[in-house]
């Protein structure tokens, strides 16, 4: 880039600027439709400053982009007007990472007015009777007179906050988000900050930064309400505490000193005045003396767009190319980590295996033992079985023997009996008998004899 850029250099603006720069909210100011245009380039702020907005009480866009890890409490920014902002773009023959002075010229007037009828009804979809919302994409500070005519046909009067960031961390944030380089980092952050600005002159606006958002967002809103006047007419319904709470330090993710800018010979001087502009603006307010300084450096960045076209677009290739080169080697690391992933499971399921089969091995040998021991057990058991056997037959045969000989004593027995019924019945008989009767007297003296005899000897 050119290292001096002369101060008194003529302004360069189209018709079309010079025209709607000159216009305010006069005509609408007695309107209470309101809207708070946010204005910014990529990565400088803007979701965070309209999230701010919103928690103070403006109407979000009814479709808002869904949040993401860029932004994870949400862009507070509308995909369906994003979508007709690409269209602008795309009908224009440009895209948002197009650092190249927007050609609005190429826009034929059925194009033109197509593209218009389309961003008021998608602003009514959006935003419908809202007598107060947050308007922003960052693609709109490169055609932002398109917008403020579309919102003047919608008599809403929009109350302009352009936010601004060290553009070292906006080309960081690129580079990491989309692969650029920081050469194209630092050309788009001064064509959106330059076309900004130039066509919102004159209108109800006010400067701010990202790091006055980060160190005290409470104050920066107040200052924003303060600024603005009588044009924001709501009141906050929120405390301070909440919209400091609402931003954390930790979303600056890339934070350069403001000192490094200056020591750092690859920054143009058009990106460093600039940024000085940007950063007395938002401390002290807008000063119309600075107008031709940015004026020059837009004129000159422009007149320079021939001589960078082509090299910016062989950087953007390169730059291409290493992107595609990174995410294969991204991709293959993925692989092998994968890999070795995988060989580590295996190990660990080998080792499990091995562990296993170690404790099965451990548990057969224990098994055996037992195993051993209860054959063992058996075997004398089984001993013991024989014995018992043996016994059974023994006491077997002492029961036959024994039953042979109760055999043999029932039959003595039954032969006793049967002698006794005998001899009874002889008895019997001989009572009966004459002779027994004879004999009678002498078996009385034969008794008493024998009773004398034993009572001599006694």
């Amino acid at each position: 880039m050119p290292n001096n850029v002369s101060e008194d250099a003529a302004a360069s603006q189209n018709s079309t600027e010079e025209d709607f720069a000159q216009r305010s909210c006069q005509e609408v100011r007695a309107s209470p439709r309101n809207c708070l245009l946010v204005l910014g380039m990529h990565r400088s702020g803007t979701s965070a400053l309209s999230g701010l907005f919103c928690l103070a009480g403006c109407t979000p866009p009814k479709t808002p982009i869904p949040a993401g890890d860029e932004n994870p409490k949400s862009f507070f920014e509308s995909s369906l007007i994003v979508e007709v902002n690409d269209a602008l773009l795309a009908a224009a023959g440009s895209n948002w990472h197009d650092w190249t002075a927007l050609k609005v010229g190429r826009l034929d007037a059925v194009q033109e007015s197509t593209l218009r009828t389309r961003a008021l009804d998608t602003l009514s979809e959006e935003f419908g009777t809202s007598s107060f919302f947050v308007f922003k994409d960052p693609r709109i500070c490169r055609f932002a007179a398109f917008w403020l005519e579309v919102l003047r046909d919608a008599n809403y009067c929009p109350n302009i906050v352009h936010i601004h960031r060290n553009p070292l961390e906006v080309a960081a944030s690129l580079a990491k988000r989309n692969g650029f380089s920081k050469e194209l980092g630092l050309l788009l952050w001064l064509r959106h900050v330059l076309d900004a600005e130039v066509t919102t002159r004159g209108q109800s606006r006010d400067f701010v930064s990202y790091a006055g958002l980060l160190e005290n967002p409470a104050r920066l809103v107040s200052q924003v309400r303060v600024r603005l006047g009588s044009l924001w007419s709501q009141e906050f319904k929120v405390a301070d505490s909440e919209l400091n709470e609402f931003i954390s330090p930790e979303l600056r993710h890339f934070s350069e000193p403001t000192e490094l800018r200056l020591s750092d010979p690859e920054i143009s001087p058009w990106v460093q005045k600039t940024f000085d502009i940007m950063e007395n603006w938002a401390a002290e307010g807008e000063n119309s003396r600075d107008y031709l300084k940015l004026d020059a450096i837009r004129t000159a960045l422009n007149d320079a767009e021939p001589m960078f076209e082509g090299l910016v677009k062989n950087a953007q290739s390169a730059a291409e190319a290493n992107r595609k080169m990174s995410l294969e080697i991204a991709l293959a690391k993925k692989e092998v980590e994968s890999c070795q992933k995988e060989i580590a499971e295996n190990l660990k399921k080998t080792v499990a295996i091995k562990a296993v089969a170690a404790a099965v091995s451990a548990a057969s040998a224990k098994d055996q033992t037992k195993l051993e021991a209860i054959r063992a057990a058996l075997a004398i058991t089984k001993l013991e079985l024989v014995a018992a056997q043996g016994k059974v037959q023994d006491r077997e045969k002492d029961l036959d023997r024994l039953t042979e000989i109760m055999d043999v004593a029932k039959q003595d027995q039954e032969l006793l009996l049967t002698r006794v019924i005998v001899a009874e019945a002889n008895r019997d008989a001989l009572l009966k008998s004459r002779s027994w009767r004879v004999t009678g007297p002498l078996r009385r003296i034969a008794d008493h004899l024998r009773r004398a005899k034993r009572k001599r000897l006694s």
